[in-house]
């Protein structure tokens, strides 16, 4: 019994692999054009609630989004302020600059409307990750030698 042993041959592997790189790579643009919208979306009513004196703030409040990382994975990110525009932070947080605003950690204009797209910020995603599984070309396995 010693000598005996088991072999097995597994065929597709190569398209298996092949197939779930292109799968992964499939979701994560689909993925990024959702989170993108909803920062665009979260940024537009974020600009429209910033007080308004020169303009200067409510002009800093943009989207980025892009691959990062080698090309692996993205991120979309929301900013407001910059260094033409240091009270931006004081004015979405408050605290004690250049008098006494009340501090909300969580912010004023970013947050609540960034909360208030999750809901369906998530039912997008699993959406459109269901349509993604569903419709992906996998690539068959070669057919079975005999």
């Amino acid at each position: 019994m010693a000598d005996e042993f088991f072999q097995s041959d597994v065929r597709g592997l190569a398209e298996l692999t092949d197939s779930m790189t292109k799968f992964g790579l499939a979701l994560r643009d689909e993925a990024g054009k959702i989170a993108a919208r909803t920062a665009d979306s979260v940024a537009s009513i974020a600009r429209v609630q910033v007080p308004y004196d020169t303009g200067a703030l409510r002009a800093s409040v943009t989207t980025r989004s892009g691959k990062v990382l080698f090309g692996k994975s993205v991120k979309t990110r929301m900013e407001m302020g910059g260094r033409q525009i240091p009270y931006a932070g004081w004015i979405e947080f408050g605290g004690a600059r250049p008098h006494e605003r009340e501090f909300i950690p969580g912010g004023r204009y970013f947050t609540p409307p960034a909360v208030q797209s999750e809901p369906r910020y998530l039912d997008e995603q699993t959406r459109t990750t269901e349509r993604v599984i569903g419709g992906f070309p996998w690539i068959p396995p070669p057919p079975q030698r005999i």
